[in-house]
């Protein structure tokens, strides 16, 4: 284990030779959905087995406990902000006011990641944290020394125009600049080139690393077996599986309405995930749609759908990172229905997917039900088969940090990080 009298580490390479089990933390502030903890959830989990690793996720997801909860991690679940309207957020469940509760937070934070120490502290898509949560933290790890600190973004954040006014307005390239050893980037510079698109300065891209899509084939190996067996209970072999996902579910009812209104082709039935932070009203209205259908099934919520996935043979869904990556993943043919607001972030992933030939897309302002009926009753139009998207990125990610611990070989880390082709 890692003295408690730490040095400040300014280069990957002063990690090498770290005796003990490494601590690693991961931080997102998760005020809508449930997509960057179960990234963060997915990444610990193959860090733990691999590495041997303590996980701590610090996360404002109040369902992230509902996900596996392997030997080895743990949960700190702060008190929830809500996403109101476009970067206005507020208390989910307190009437407080939010600079009361980002203070709340900030100590809560810096607290754990002082007790815990961690060696490799990973920061989901905020570099400051939401609202400037997290800087108390991350300037204590920085001047105690010892935590080598991670950026890691998702392939797509939004409109190079929209993510230059908020990085500017949040300070965030010399803050990036100035806190972190590495960014990580989860994605494919062949599908979306982030360094070029939101013109990250030299600074910048000379520590960014594309590591690559993370493939969601890894859910099924960690998934628990009572999880099989509820989805076994959704199967029949004597028809096509057409899976409908809508991510966490708030904004999603419109196509999961559509979805179950749909027409589906002879021989094949359909499963609607409404996910876990759907309105219970919504999904009630929802169990009335399907109610007499003998082919159309809704779930509230499965801890891993990724298990439902792997048996489908279409895909419709929102387009959310791990979606995509479910749908890259598995090779479903996936019809797209993205979120165009208040981010275009899944419209452009998806978009440039399309133009790919890897799936299709659907404007939302072109969802009905009958949409979704001609295009199942189509033959797929894009051949996920011949993708080449890259999805090394959980693989990459052990890499990245087992080499951190590595005895010395006379090369740094940075070094062999940059003969891959993922490293700008």
């Amino acid at each position: 284990m890692a003295s408690s009298k730490r040095k400040r580490i300014d280069t990957p390479a002063a990690y090498q030779g770290r005796q003990g089990t490494p601590r690693i933390a991961f931080y997102s502030h998760d005020a809508m959905g449930l997509g960057h903890i179960r990234r963060n959830v997915l990444l610990g989990q193959i860090l733990q087995e691999r590495l041997n690793a303590t996980v701590l996720l610090v996360s404002g997801a109040l369902d992230a406990c509902k996900f596996a909860q392997p030997v080895g991690i743990d949960y700190m679940t702060l008190p929830a902000f809500e996403k109101k309207s476009h970067n206005r957020y507020g208390a989910r469940q307190w009437a407080m006011p939010p600079e009361d509760l980002v203070r709340m937070r900030a100590q809560a934070i810096c607290g754990a990641l002082d007790g815990y120490a961690p060696d490799v502290l990973v920061v989901d898509k905020l570099p400051r944290g939401l609202r400037d949560e997290l800087v108390p933290a991350l300037q204590a790890l920085r001047s105690r020394g010892g935590t080598h600190l991670v950026l890691g973004l998702r392939d797509i954040l939004d409109d190079p125009e929209t993510v230059d006014q908020e990085w500017r307005a949040g300070d965030y390239t010399e803050f990036i600049r100035d806190t972190y050893d590495a960014v990580w980037i989860y994605g494919d510079p062949q599908v979306y080139n982030a360094v070029e698109q939101y013109n990250f300065p030299r600074a910048i891209a000379e520590k960014s690393h594309f590591i690559g899509y993370l493939d969601q084939r890894e859910r099924l190996r960690l998934a628990p077996d009572a999880n099989l067996h509820r989805v076994n209970n959704l199967l029949d072999p004597d028809h096509e599986l057409i899976v409908g996902l809508v991510g966490g579910g708030q904004d999603g009812f419109r196509l999961a309405k559509a979805f179950v209104q749909a027409e589906l082709p002879p021989d094949s039935r359909g499963v609607l995930v409404a996910g876990p932070c759907m309105p219970a009203e919504r999904i009630a209205q929802l169990y009335e749609q399907v109610e007499g259908r003998a082919n159309m099934s809704v779930v509230a919520f499965l801890p891993e759908a990724d298990v439902l996935v792997a048996c489908a043979s279409r895909l419709v869904a929102m387009g959310g990172y791990n979606t995509i990556c479910s749908a890259l993943s598995f090779r479903k043919p996936s019809l797209i229905v993205p979120r165009v607001a208040p981010r275009s972030e899944q419209w452009i992933r998806a978009s440039c997917l399309d133009r790919l030939g890897v799936l299709q897309t659907l404007h939302p302002n072109e969802l009905t039900p009958a949409a979704l009926t001609n295009w199942l009753a189509e033959p797929p139009a894009a051949n996920i088969e011949s993708h080449t998207c890259d999805l090394s990125g959980l693989e990459r990610a052990a890499n990245y940090i087992e080499a951190l611990f590595r005895p010395p070989t006379g090369e740094t880390m940075s070094a062999s990080i940059s003969e891959s082709p993922s490293h700008v």
